[in-house]
């Protein structure tokens, strides 16, 4: 990203705070036009700010401007207004990528490496009452394990799963394991993957912790796969066990991660019958 175009997101995105901040109908035009420049930064930064501009629309949900999934579309709209109100979770969206964009500089931001300093695989359970995490290479591998308090306790187990998926990451990067380096790491809960990929979710507590991930992506020079196994998956390799005091399974017991962690395989390889289920369905539909 060229210097002159992040000051300029800079000053969108602080100047947008400003109209929402003033509780006044914003300008439709305006915001479009921030829009467009947002769209330019997105090949590089995920940003954007849609649900505002189309919030005035009839069909639309009243808290966060999205098309509720269950309802068709309304039409035809009737005209476009000169101005528009932020719907409400528009702030905290403006405020997220404010800190994003904070740095003096464009961040270097690793998409696809035609050089790979290290690859580390790694793994990342919480139990009711414990946590654990596994991360490492074919040599070696670190682990952490142990006990939530009772913040962590009181939190939800989507929470605590992140949680502990964002402290992984921190901890490997703090330590220079993961600097420079792409990083493969697992989890059997869904919500994470979901909203690791959607960038946000209807959880505040949840959204904040994709926040800081981001955050220490666009930092920390390393690259992040975000990917849903099934828990036997996590049995077998050791993780879940680790969240609940047992160092005796798995990779605990000397197996290598790689054992886990079959990327080099084709979908075919790993289930032979998908051929014809696939073939099957091209013929009859």
């Amino acid at each position: 990203m060229a210097q002159d175009k992040w000051e300029k997101t800079q000053r969108i995105l602080q100047h947008t705070l400003e109209l929402i901040d003033s509780l006044a109908p914003m300008p439709l035009k305006l915001l479009e036009s921030y829009r467009g420049s947002l769209v330019y930064v997105q090949r590089t930064y995920p940003a954007g700010n849609h649900l505002t501009i189309d919030f005035w629309r009839p069909d639309r949900d009243r808290e966060d401007g999205r098309l509720p999934r269950s309802q068709p579309l309304v039409g035809p709209y009737p005209p476009a207004p000169s101005h528009v109100m932020a719907v409400p979770r528009f702030r905290d969206d403006v405020q997220a990528l404010l800190q994003l964009f904070s740095a003096l500089d464009p961040p270097t931001c690793y998409v696809r490496s035609k050089r790979i300093h290290s690859v580390q695989y790694g793994y990342a359970d919480a139990s009711g009452g414990g946590f654990g995490n596994t991360l490492g290479s074919k040599e070696a591998i670190t682990y952490t394990h142990g006990i939530w308090d009772a913040e962590g306790s009181a939190k939800s187990s989507n929470y605590r799963e992140l949680s502990n998926i964002v402290t992984t990451l921190e901890e490997g990067l703090n330590s220079g394991q993961l600097r420079q380096s792409e990083v493969w790491l697992f989890t059997d809960n869904s919500v994470s993957e979901s909203v690791f990929w959607r960038g946000h979710s209807s959880s505040p507590l949840l959204s904040s912790l994709i926040l800081h991930l981001r955050r220490l992506e666009m930092s920390g020079w390393f690259h992040i796969h975000l990917v849903h196994i099934p828990g036997t998956r996590m049995i077998a390799q050791g993780t879940d066990g680790l969240s609940r005091g047992d160092t005796s399974e798995g990779v605990m017991s000397g197996r290598s991660i790689l054992e886990f962690v079959p990327l080099h395989l084709s979908a075919l390889s790993r289930q032979p019958v998908l051929r014809g289920k696939v073939l099957t369905y091209l013929r009859t539909g």
